[in-house]
């Protein structure tokens, strides 16, 4: 994905065995105030095999944010930034059924 950066975060076993890499990226969503919802929870699917997350934890601040994306088959994590309305979108009305969890970012 354009402007992405992947770093290795740790080894880790996968379920075959191997050793492989787990792989961390940074990002920035791509979703508007007003997006449909399979377009807000796009934005913090896998990079790497584009499934839904199994966890998105958001650390809201008073004008951004991050979202903390984790994927149970790649076992990737992505740091997703997240701007003022966007946090307002995830707060007031969150796509239905997603794993998005909102915190406060003193509390991470």
């Amino acid at each position: 994905m354009p402007g992405a950066e992947l770093r290795s975060v740790r080894s880790h076993p996968s379920p075959d065995g191997i050793r492989g890499m787990n792989l961390g990226s940074h990002d920035v969503a791509r979703f508007e105030a007003t997006d449909e919802p399979e377009l807000v929870e796009a934005s913090f699917c896998c990079q790497l095999c584009l499934r839904r997350p199994a966890l998105v934890i958001v650390g809201a601040r008073t004008h951004d944010g991050h979202a903390w994306c984790y994927c149970a088959v790649c076992h990737v994590h992505t740091e997703v930034a997240l701007n003022a309305d966007q946090i307002l979108r995830l707060t007031l009305a969150p796509p239905r059924g997603a794993p998005i969890h909102l915190v406060p970012a003193e509390a991470l």
